[in-house]
């Protein structure tokens, strides 16, 4: 069913939002495009109707602004569903939720649970009381304290906020001096206080895993699950490569933390393996994830899934995907993974011509194969630089 809906995507320049795009495009819906440029990655799709132009609401002086004009283009273009897609973009609308839905439709969490999902440290204790896994966790109350434990710890271990910044806020110290240095460079960088000084990790070697799912009013209505193959930055970070995957342990641990917060929009609950096998939560991002393009590709369609409910369609649970896919970003991370783990070099230009590895890069899509490269050609030149140790050189 496709009553062809007009549909605004936010996030113009994020690669998973043209995959959204893409996705809803290739199914007949009417797809939009919100950017703070008139030139963004993903308005530059050939399944973009046109791109629509707001402020930079990064300041919260000017975030009613943005929903004010938000609003404005839902009034203009009819838009019958509006799917916000990075971390900002969740958090506001997940505020300003019941204005948004007085002219078009959204599915997102209420702010609230919205807040607690993001605090890592909440979560971890609501993981802990539903017995999913948990690496072992220090909540230091004071930068002396850190320094009283620090002869304490196993290392490496891990550094991380205990909220949500949008910013990947971690270090992996590798001794006792690396983390009282680290600790209170992070500290001053993004001004902790004592009240939410960030955590201390046990680090796990294991390989990163994640479950991902579409809510609706707390029923699950679509799973995928993904174990990355490499990421950037090397150390953890966003996937570069990754490949579908289905385990029964897995789904049962995220399908238990979703379940019990009665969720309601897309999720991606993450969990490394440790050595023993057993799955241990890192964190929800209560958001469309980096790798979304994996999932559709796949066959899970979360978008159009979402846009069909709003249709009126009686969506029901699915577990179906293609559990054995591969895909990688050559231009969005995966080069850049190989400059600076060049033992991967080849690996990632084998993917590039492997026709059973997908990627992002469409032949047809030429305008966005060209952003891409333009953009892929800054981040090698950063990377190069970083590893010559010239940003340093006044």
């Amino acid at each position: 069913m496709n009553g062809n809906l007009k549909i605004l995507v936010t996030d113009g320049n994020y690669k998973h939002t043209l995959g959204i795009v893409r996705c809803l495009g290739i199914e007949g819906y009417t797809v939009y495009v919100a950017s703070t440029t008139p030139k963004c990655l993903a308005g530059l799709s050939i399944y973009c109707k046109n791109t629509l132009i707001t402020c930079n609401w990064n300041d919260n002086d000017n975030e009613r602004q943005y929903i004010e004009q938000i609003k404005d283009y839902c009034n203009k273009y009819n838009i019958d569903l509006v799917i916000p897609v990075g971390y900002k973009n969740c958090i506001l609308f997940s505020k300003y939720k019941d204005q948004i839905l007085k002219v078009s439709n959204v599915i997102i969490a209420d702010y609230q649970k919205m807040i607690f999902a993001l605090n890592k440290a909440k979560i971890l204790d609501f993981a802990k009381q539903l017995s999913v896994g948990i690496p072992d966790t220090i909540y230091p109350k004071s930068l002396s304290e850190v320094k009283a434990i620090a002869h304490t710890l196993n290392y490496p271990c891990v550094i991380k906020s205990r909220f949500e910044h949008g910013a990947n806020v971690v270090a992996y110290p590798q001794n006792k001096k690396e983390l009282e240095e680290e600790y209170s460079k992070i500290v001053n960088k993004y001004k902790f206080t004592n009240e939410n000084l960030p955590m201390i990790q046990e680090y796990l070697t294991g390989d990163g895993y994640a479950f991902f799912a579409l809510y609706i009013n707390g029923e699950c209505k679509q799973i995928f699950m993904h174990h990355r193959l490499r990421e950037f930055p090397i150390t953890g970070g966003a996937s570069v490569k990754a490949e579908a995957f289905y385990d029964e342990k897995l789904l049962a641990s995220g399908k238990k933390l979703l379940d019990a917060l009665e969720w309601h929009g897309v999720a991606m609950v993450e969990f490394k393996k440790d050595a023993q096998g057993n799955y241990k939560l890192m964190e929800i991002n209560p958001k469309y994830w980096g790798s979304t393009d994996l999932a559709l590709a796949a066959g899970a369609l979360f978008p159009v899934i979402t846009a069909q409910y709003i249709e009126g369609v009686d969506v029901k649970y699915s577990d179906h995907y293609d559990y054995t896919l591969k895909y990688h970003w050559p231009c969005d991370g995966d080069w850049v993974h190989a400059i600076y783990k060049p033992s991967h070099f080849f690996d990632v230009l084998k993917d590039c011509f492997n026709i059973t590895v997908k990627s992002n890069w469409w032949w047809k899509e030429y305008r966005v194969n060209l952003y891409l490269i333009k953009r892929l050609i800054k981040d090698i030149a950063k990377a190069v630089s970083d590893k010559m140790g010239l940003r340093n050189v006044k």
